[in-house]
């Protein structure tokens, strides 16, 4: 669900559920929900995005790793993991976006409660992320920037970080590609779709959807605007 709430607010939902057998009969099931917030008024230099998700994920013992939902599995036994995530970004652009100048910082955090099982094991703990991103324009298509961010378990007190440059270009309106090489980095699934943790090089592409593209979407399928 997708839905304006004013001038520079949106409101999007959405629930997903899927499960995948194997041959053996051995099923793997992961659900989804979430709702964001996104705030983004046209006469301001300020942005914010809130996200709240809750995954619901099981696998039956036997059941791979490699399996396509990309639910963990532990081979000796069932697993079941249910977590609640948030995220929270706010962002300034000292200019307006696609203007070609200018500086844009962005700085989040988000957190996590998780709360599962593997086999007769049970456990729980607190994760949390915290970062930012800062990004130069060099023209009206060309940019570069940094990151970094370090993630903290509580439970056991560990502490990883992940960092390095990057450099984007927008070949066209509305889309992003950006390479970059993180010098560090470490591995969290629930937080990685929005950034690039991992240690290494890595490709990136991001696609801004809006009326207006979606207008312009439907006259080139249909030959007229709905």
């Amino acid at each position: 669900m997708l839905r304006a709430l004013g001038e520079g607010r949106t409101l999007a939902s959405g629930v997903r559920a899927y499960s995948v057998t194997d041959g053996a009969g051995a099923v793997a099931a992961s659900a989804h929900a979430d709702v964001a917030i996104a705030w983004r008024p046209l006469d301001s230099r300020w942005s914010l995005l809130e996200r709240l998700e809750l995954r619901h994920e099981r696998a039956d013992s036997g059941f791979s790793d490699a399996n396509t939902l990309g639910v963990p599995a532990y081979g000796a036994g069932d697993q079941v993991t249910s977590r609640i995530i948030n995220n929270l970004a706010l962002s300034y652009r000292t200019g307006p976006e696609g203007a070609g100048h200018g500086f844009e910082a962005t700085v989040y955090y988000g957190a996590k409660y998780v709360a599962g099982r593997f086999a007769d094991d049970r456990y729980d703990g607190y994760i949390d992320v915290t970062g930012f991103e800062l990004r130069r324009d060099l023209g009206s298509r060309f940019d570069i920037g940094v990151q970094g961010s370090a993630q903290h378990g509580w439970s056991r007190g560990v502490v990883a970080w992940s960092g390095g440059p990057s450099a984007g270009v927008s070949p066209a309106a509305n889309v992003w590609i950006s390479a970059g090489y993180n010098i560090a980095g470490y591995r969290d699934r629930d937080f990685e779709d929005d950034r690039y943790t991992r240690q290494g090089p890595y490709l990136t592409t991001r696609l801004k959807f809006d009326r207006t593209t979606l207008d312009n979407a439907t006259r080139a399928l249909f030959g007229r605007g709905r």
